[in-house]
């Protein structure tokens, strides 16, 4: 039987080679046959010794694919945690007016820029929202590993290593198209309308990212039970800020007289059509 064998190097090539010069001086190639008998039964502790014996246990699940398994992934949440925490530090005398404008948004305004100013107000009204952004981002990653299977084929590319940083890009998309939007809703009308709506939404964001942080972290590192129950608790918790937003927008197109269909019209331009937006590139995304 031949005892060589062929081999690549990067910079020579293929080359002819043989089992000494790959596994050392004493190796030896043998015929394939198998000596003393052939095969036979072997008990553990013939294989392992005196203390091994053998037990029956489940096959281990094979390791599936995941976005939320990158190093990225874990080093945004970290990051976001991180955040929030110093944001609560510094900012703890704003949290409590946030909910006393459940009922009037402008009294939430004025109490929390009474309690610590206007400019530590902007600065933490600004730091909630990008926190909330990139928790919806880092929400949606998570979301997207548990409804795709572990054979598509995202899994496979180079994207799956850059998700959230992907998703945060929609996001800040969709975040572009708000702004401009209402920019251009108040150059066009001439008024401050438009702005108060935006305050209305921005405000939104500000409350859901302090008030649902603790579901938010939890659910983002949690498994098994613990996950469907903060998954049910975090669900929850976005369909009550949607419905405060929802009454926060209707009321004040109540109170400016505006016919209920602009509101329509007005949640379809600026909610439903950046939505529909991000829905369809993310899907093209994961194919």
């Amino acid at each position: 039987m031949n005892s060589d064998y062929t081999t690549y190097l990067k910079e020579e090539g293929y080359r002819t080679t043989t089992v000494s010069k790959l596994f050392g001086r004493k190796s030896t190639l043998g015929d394939g046959t198998v000596e003393a008998g052939g095969y036979q039964e072997a008990t553990s502790e013939q294989l392992f010794g005196h203390s091994s014996y053998c037990v029956e246990c489940e096959m281990p699940q094979s390791v599936e694919p995941t976005f939320s398994s990158e190093p990225l992934f874990h080093l945004l949440v970290i990051g976001f945690v991180v955040v929030y925490m110093y944001m609560v530090l510094r900012a703890w005398h704003f949290i409590g007016s946030l909910w006393r404008g459940v009922i009037d948004y402008r009294r939430s305004e004025q109490k929390m820029t009474y309690a610590g100013g206007a400019l530590p107000l902007s600065r933490f009204k600004l730091t909630a929202a990008i926190t909330g952004v990139v928790a919806a981002a880092l929400v949606l990653v998570r979301f997207m590993d548990i409804y795709l299977g572990a054979e598509a084929k995202v899994y496979g590319q180079t994207v799956s290593n850059f998700m959230p940083l992907i998703i945060l890009l929609v996001i800040g998309v969709v975040v572009l198209w708000i702004f401009l939007l209402h920019t251009a809703l108040g150059w066009v009308t001439r008024s401050a309308n438009a702005r108060e709506l935006a305050t209305m939404g921005y405000i939104t964001v500000v409350r859901a990212s302090v008030a649902m942080f603790l579901p938010t972290a939890v659910w983002l590192v949690a498994d098994g039970l613990t996950e469907s129950i903060v998954g049910g608790v975090l669900i929850a918790g976005l369909i009550l800020f949607a419905a405060i937003y929802l009454k926060d927008t209707f009321m004040f197109f109540l109170e400016k007289k505006v016919s209920i269909f602009n509101w329509f019209l007005y949640l379809c331009t600026a909610i439903l059509l950046p939505v529909s937006f991000l829905a369809a590139l993310l899907s093209r995304i994961l194919g």
